[in-house]
């Protein structure tokens, strides 16, 4: 008579579900720690450029025209007021965002010449092209929004 107890080997792995064909399933495949990490390090200056632009986009409906610089204060527009600071400070994390790329781009490095696979050099070129991307943005200014907004 069998028990609740048989129930098989508990430190054994389950055995996988069988398919149609009586093959087993693959298991769930995660992607790898770099590979998150450089998302997460990418993603920094892009979610700040469309903060910054999303702000003034707000204050430009919110007037009816484009904000100028040295004329529309974004702090005086009404609509913006618990916005204004929170966009601002987000600009704090490019530092410590470029430090973590900085390293996560050399592990990438490494990585992609030890295992010598095209896959491997997706993110390596990645990561730095969305921060040339950045830094032009910053430098050329189009709309003059950071002016604007340090204004």
């Amino acid at each position: 008579m069998p028990t609740g107890l048989d129930r098989g080997n508990p430190f054994e792995p389950p055995s996988a579900p069988l398919r149609g064909g009586g093959r087993p399933e693959p298991p769930a495949t995660r992607p790898s720690p770099g590979l998150v990490l450089m998302i997460a390090a990418s993603s920094v200056p892009v979610v700040v450029m469309l903060s910054h632009l999303g702000l003034w986009l707000l204050a430009g409906w919110e007037l009816g025209h484009p904000p100028r610089p040295s004329l529309d204060d974004p702090k005086d527009i009404t609509i913006l007021r618990f916005v204004y600071l929170p966009v601002v400070l987000l600009g704090g994390l490019i530092p410590p965002a470029i430090i973590v790329c900085a390293v996560v781009w050399v592990l990438l490095l490494w990585n992609a010449l030890r295992r010598r696979s095209i896959g491997r050099w997706f993110p390596v070129v990645l990561l730095p092209l969305v921060w040339i991307g950045f830094v032009a943005w910053v430098r050329y200014d189009p709309g003059q929004i950071l002016v604007w907004i340090a204004d």
